[in-house]
């Protein structure tokens, strides 16, 4: 679906997030949901948009457009 829109799951930092990552990203969801979905509307609040899933596992999800635009833009 993230394919789709144009969006991916990076690091804080910008790198790409590993199988660890990944997994805590999953439970974080899941504990979101679990939570009458406070965990996911969290992310209406939060300053970086971000939702429970993403805080517990240092993660952010990016527009892959953006991206490829910044670099372009530095050449």
């Amino acid at each position: 679906g993230k394919a789709l829109l144009g969006i991916e799951v990076r690091t804080g930092d910008g790198g790409a997030i590993t199988w660890g990552r990944a997994i805590l990203r999953w439970l974080g969801a899941a504990l979101g949901l679990a939570c009458a979905g406070v965990g996911v509307f969290w992310a209406v609040f939060e300053p970086r948009r971000r939702g429970w899933a993403d805080l517990i596992s240092g993660t952010v999800v990016a527009s892959r457009l953006r991206e490829s635009a910044r670099r372009v833009s530095r050449r």
